[in-house]
């Protein structure tokens, strides 16, 4: 199975790499993958990317995106500056802290704008023989959101959806967003077996 996150923050996508990566590297410290990640190793980044790898979007939201094909989900005029240099929609709950660096949206945006683009070009292309597995983290989300995001994943590949661990035990505050690595690997073990049959099977 092929694992996609779908938010709501970055948690899903950083702990499905770092499962990985702490089977392939086990020597290796989170603070060596938190840099792998942080400067693109490909080391780290072992998986394609999709949409809300790298964004913190709602699962309402992610449905909208889904059932709109990621159609005018993100033009300019929707879009304003949020503090750290993040940008943020006016209509959806949905912040990107990583697709500009600056409040000057406008200049940054036709780079950021190509990237949304090839990731959502991706998800459209996913068939059911890529196996998708999707992983959310979302801790309120309501059963009635999760059966539309159901609904909403059956126009591309359907697959099985996981809803991630929701703890953050014995991270310090700054790293919180992570969440709880024995939590989430005990997860991912039960839903792909081992990181090794799941590269193996890619």
């Amino acid at each position: 199975m092929l694992p996609i996150s779908l938010g709501q923050t970055c948690r899903p996508r950083f702990q499905i790499l770092r499962w990985i990566y702490a089977s392939r590297f086990p020597d290796r410290s989170i603070e060596q993958f938190r840099t792998d990640i942080y400067v693109k190793s490909p080391d780290a980044h072992v998986l394609p990317k999709y949409p809300f790898d790298w964004q913190i979007t709602a699962p309402e939201t992610v449905c909208e995106w889904l059932e709109r094909d990621f159609q005018g989900i993100f033009e300019l005029a929707d879009l304003e500056p949020d503090e750290g240099n993040r940008a943020k929609h006016k209509h959806f709950p949905a912040f990107f802290p990583h697709h500009f660096h600056s409040a000057d949206l406008a200049a940054e945006y036709s780079e950021a704008r190509a990237r949304i683009e090839a990731v959502s070009t991706r998800f459209r292309a996913l068939t059911t023989a890529h196996q998708p597995a999707y992983v959310i983290w979302a801790p309120d989300v309501s059963a009635d959101t999760l059966d539309r995001l159901k609904r909403a994943l059956k126009r591309y590949a359907d697959g099985p959806l996981f809803v991630g661990p929701d703890s953050h035990a014995g991270k310090p505050p700054e790293y919180q967003w992570e969440g709880d690595d024995e939590a989430w690997a005990e997860a991912l073990n039960s839903w792909f077996g081992s990181p090794a049959k799941l590269l193996d099977a890619l």
